[in-house]
């Protein structure tokens, strides 16, 4: 994502995040669920670290180090991180998500 789209996005975003996130989490929690279930062995599990590896890569945060390192070293800076949360026995890996969302305004 280039930094003027991020720079729109945080603009379109910042003004009511909140309302839009209070709005429309309701009604994703059951696809992100769905997609979950699909996609991994269980809740933050994956079947193998080159599909963590994958997934990660996948979201929007990633980009711009994709971008400037390019996705060979990303990908494997990400499947180093994730190999000390793999079963030795079965090569599942499994991640602990704490969420916690944050909100703040900013002054211009």
């Amino acid at each position: 994502m280039a930094d003027t789209q991020a720079n729109e996005a945080g603009r379109a975003w910042g003004a009511r995040a909140r309302d839009w996130a209070t709005l429309m989490e309701p009604f994703n929690r059951a696809v992100f669920r769905d997609v979950l279930d699909a996609l991994t062995v269980g809740p933050f599990e994956f079947a193998h670290v080159a599909m963590c590896a994958r997934a990660y890569m996948s979201a929007g945060p990633w980009w711009p180090a994709i971008d400037n390192a390019g996705p060979t070293a990303v990908h494997a800076l990400v499947e180093e991180a994730a190999t000390p949360f793999t079963s030795p026995t079965t090569g599942i890996v499994r991640l602990q998500f704490n969420w916690s969302w944050v909100t703040g305004h900013r002054d211009e």
